[in-house]
């Protein structure tokens, strides 16, 4: 099992743990505002049924008395009309008693009013103390449970912390040692691509030295043969489309093959035109049979020689991202002025081009100019 598959499972199994916990600690927040809801229900309910009872009693009490009062009238009316057929001259006595008996009614209604006062004072300070004593023992259990969870949840917290701390430890550990081995295969790499990049170039300008000599020596044998032979020369009609598309070959050609030469390497230098080669480059630059005699003796009349496009004709490269001021200098020393050259490359062509160096991102250049091209 390699460190990161190692990393990715303590990393995996941390996180279940975190989850596991905090799933727990979500747990008990549940049950105990569920206690909490359900007491405050019960308390409600218990309130609402001693108010009903309440509300019933009185009730009961007020049916009660108007029924006695209903039947203390019912019981004058029908005793006043009996006396009134029977004795009208006891109508005086029969008032006095009625007097005495709504008198004793009154304090009879006074009294019970009194006694079920007293009673409900009774039983509501009875419920205000059951109901302090309910609170309180729920305070008391609350309280207690609270410091049970806080002492749990921090038990929880130092233990993950821990577990956290020592996870850092090790992925602190883990990284610089990834870092270190990066440092070191990076740096490898580096000293095998500067290595590479320095022999690249040392061929590439020996084969520049070599390819101006032999170019050099057959410049003056044309130079020579169209002295003595100036009748012959036959001059190949080339349209202007053949004459730029052929010095935007050459020049892209000989911006590719002409990258930044190395400090140890020596400049190599072209001879002067009127002095010829030794017998050995010479013989090295020896023509084939059929070349022997040329038909065109001036080669370099057709070729145009590669000019910078107007400033007009240039593109901004620098409105692509990582492109400043020195990429776009040696964008432009490679021959690439315009979104659509950059387009149509290869990242590997423009690593040649501009002889870049392995960190330079190119393939985001090639992508942000076809968008660049497209827009215009």
């Amino acid at each position: 099992m390699t460190l990161a598959d190692e990393m990715r499972r303590l990393t995996q199994r941390l996180g279940e743990d975190h989850d596991g916990r905090t799933a727990a600690v979500v747990g008990i927040r549940t049950a105990v505002a569920q206690e909490l809801s359900e007491f405050r229900t019960g308390r409600q309910a218990e309130a609402e049924a001693q108010r009903q009872r309440l509300r019933v009693y009185m009730d009961d009490l007020d049916s009660q008395v108007a029924s006695l009062l209903a039947d203390l009238g019912a019981a004058r009316e029908n005793l006043s009309r009996e006396q009134q057929r029977k004795l009208a001259g006891d109508i005086g006595a029969l008032r006095q008693s009625t007097g005495a008996l709504l008198d004793e009614c009154s304090t009879m209604r006074l009294a019970v009013a009194q006694r079920q006062q007293e009673q409900l004072s009774a039983n509501m300070e009875a419920l205000r103390k059951d109901t302090a004593a309910l609170r309180d023992r729920l305070e008391a259990a609350y309280h207690a449970m609270a410091d049970e969870q806080r002492l749990a949840l921090g038990r929880y917290m130092s233990e993950l912390l821990n577990d956290v701390d020592q996870a850092m430890a090790a992925l602190h550990a883990a990284r610089q040692s990834m870092a270190n081995d990066q440092r070191q295969k990076l740096a490898k790499e580096d000293k095998s691509l500067k290595d590479e990049v320095v022999l690249f170039r040392t061929q590439i300008g020996a084969d520049q030295a070599e390819a101006r000599q032999v170019w050099a020596h057959y410049s003056t044998l044309m130079r020579q043969r169209g002295a003595r032979e100036p009748q012959a020369t036959l001059q190949v009609p080339v349209s202007p489309a053949q004459k730029n598309s052929e010095a935007e070959s050459l020049t892209g050609i000989a911006e590719q093959m002409a990258p930044e030469p190395p400090t140890h390497v020596a400049e190599p230098t072209l001879p002067e035109p009127g002095v010829i080669a030794s017998p050995a480059q010479e013989k090295k630059a020896e023509l084939p049979t059929h070349m022997a005699e040329p038909v065109a003796p001036e080669p370099l009349t057709n070729v145009a020689e590669p000019t910078v496009p107007e400033p007009g004709a240039m593109d901004n490269l620098r409105m692509i991202q990582g492109v400043g001021p020195s990429m776009e200098r040696r964008l432009h020393e490679a021959g690439i002025y315009r979104f659509s050259q950059l387009a149509a490359m290869t990242a590997e062509e423009l690593r040649l081009a501009m002889a870049a160096e392995p960190f330079v991102k190119v393939e985001g250049w090639i992508e942000r100019a076809r968008e660049l091209a497209e827009q215009k």
